[in-house]
């Protein structure tokens, strides 16, 4: 995912995440940060309808409708029969789904709206009915809100705690960089002399974002649902038994954010079951549409600390007093889901695990030897080539950053030294009668020579890929790996071409008949 500080953009990761989610998303920051401008930018980008109920000028009626008794309908003498008068905005929903057309129902204010506005408005977030009608199916129609802090996150905030646990909560925290994005309507005007459109540039946005997202099918898109689930499973049942740092039957939820240290201005979402419902499909979503570098944002670390970033414990104080303390969890969530998503960024390619179980059989060693002793063939390592060349061009897997394992690399490094060592040449001389007592010694002739050679040289190609691989700029192997196969492969095997050179160069010299016969000796990449 590409780096984009933009306050705009980053609405805009929340937004598409929520709209792929289909999890409700409120936005807190402080006031004038253009939380309502931007959604509503989203929603014209998007061709979707904004239908905004602002918090603090409605009532409980309002979000579910009236009850009224026409006058037409009322008979003397019988019992009078109310009927139930659906908003208008409710109205405008139902249009635009009988139209083809996509809504976002825009909360606005929502931590100015009063406690019976807020309970009025539980229903229509998580079960989505307002009265007894219900909304258009999730993906027709987004639920997004928006607030302000209240006197730094106290006790005296208004939004009530089950409503807040309706939603993902993104926190918005402007910086002085910022300001650019505010002010930027005359931006280039002095040169130009023309006043650009914002929306150009908010639209590129988007566009980039969408850009980046993975369209799986619905078998890998299981398989990936599953490891997500099970990793926020898994730490969720340590936090609430063997962390201890959630216990789950805590029904008191008045004032939990009076423990929560007010140096941290950000609203955090506390760990309910339905939280962590909603942290499974925002991650799913968030690795669908940005990857593993999408898990490893600072975004996502957000949404985990806006849905469940921290757990309520009971604390027994003197007195057998039991006060509630609120501990932070988002990164025990944060650092398995990174975990999971380095694992599946290669199961989710089908091309590797092919590449995987051929380099491991390449290495396995034989039911008679060590693996520290295997050797390659000259097919062998021809193939071994061609496969190290295959994926590195590889499409498939080109999002990945480190395809292989450095210890497999190691493993194939290992076994090219050791085919190395089928090449028994004595050390090289150093005058033209030592040459001439090696080769008698040793039997060599050119033909030997030249198989050595041969060996040689299929080594060093399929060497120099492996090389070329970890070099590679689009995988992300550490110099350090490099480093570390120069050092523990390269040097070695340098050694030898220096020899098979030196023989080489002593037969042509002594005779020069044969110096066509012998190949050249290939040099290693360093």
């Amino acid at each position: 995912m590409k780096e984009n500080n933009s306050i705009n953009v980053r609405i805009f990761y929340a937004l598409k995440i929520a709209e792929k989610s289909n999890v409700p998303l409120l936005l807190m920051s402080n006031p004038g940060t253009g939380k309502t401008t931007t959604i509503m930018m989203y929603g014209k980008l998007r061709n979707m309808d904004v239908v905004c109920l602002q918090g603090n000028a409605e009532d409980a009626e309002a979000i579910h409708g009236y009850e009224t008794v026409p006058s037409s309908t009322v008979v003397p003498g019988e019992a009078i029969v109310s009927t139930r008068t659906r908003p208008s905005w409710m109205n405008r929903i139902l249009k635009n789904q009988k139209e083809g057309k996509r809504t976002i129902l825009f909360l606005d204010e929502i931590t100015t709206a009063n406690e019976c506005v807020q309970s009025a408005l539980l229903k229509l977030i998580f079960d989505r009915m307002c009265g007894i009608e219900k909304l258009p199916p999730k993906e027709e129609c987004l639920i997004v809100s928006a607030g302000n802090y209240v006197n730094n996150l106290s006790s005296s905030m208004t939004i009530l705690a089950p409503l807040m646990n309706r939603f993902m909560i993104y926190n918005i925290t402007p910086t002085a960089n910022d300001l650019v994005y505010f002010l930027n309507k005359y931006t280039g005007a002095l040169s130009t002399g023309k006043i650009e459109d914002p929306m150009v540039e908010l639209e590129n946005n988007l566009r980039e974002l969408d850009s980046q997202e993975t369209h799986y099918d619905e078998a890998t898109l299981g398989k990936i649902g599953e490891y997500f689930e099970r990793s926020i499973l898994e730490t969720a049942r340590m936090l609430a038994t063997k962390a201890g740092k959630v216990d789950l039957s805590i029904t008191d939820l008045r004032n939990i954010y009076g423990d929560v240290d007010d140096t941290d201005p950000n609203l955090y979402g506390f760990l309910t079951p339905r939280s962590l419902v909603y942290l499974r499909d925002v991650t799913i979503a968030c690795y669908v549409s940005f990857g593993e570098a999408g898990i490893k944002s600072d975004n996502f670390k957000q949404m985990i600390n806006g849905l469940c970033g921290i757990g309520l414990e009971k604390e027994i104080k003197s007195g057998n007093n039991v006060i509630i303390k609120v501990n932070k969890i988002g990164g025990e969530f944060y650092t398995s889901l990174v975990q999971i998503s380095s694992e599946l960024s290669k199961l989710s390619s089908s091309a590797l695990p092919e590449y995987i179980s051929y380099f491991t059989d390449l290495v396995k060693p034989t039911s008679d030897s060590k693996k520290s002793s295997k050797v390659l063939s000259p097919a062998e390592l021809t193939a071994l080539k061609n496969k190290i060349e295959s994926m590195n061009g590889d499409s498939m897997i080109e999002k990945l950053k480190k395809p292989l394992e450095p210890e497999l690399i190691r493993d194939l490094g290992t076994v090219l030294v050791n085919t190395s060592k089928g090449i028994l040449i004595a050390p090289a001389p150093k005058t033209g009668e030592d040459i001439l007592k090696k080769m008698e010694e040793s039997g060599l002739t050119v033909t030997t020579l030249s198989e050595h050679i041969t060996l040689w040289n299929s080594i060093c190609e399929a060497y120099n890929s492996l090389y070329s691989f970890i070099s590679t700029e689009k995988w992300e192997y550490e110099s350090t790996m490099k480093d570390d196969i120069e050092k523990k492969f390269g040097k070695q095997l340098v050694a030898v071409a220096i020899k098979l050179k030196v023989y080489s160069r002593a037969f042509s010299t002594l005779s020069p008949g044969t110096a066509n016969l012998i190949p050249l000796v290939k040099s290693i990449m360093s």
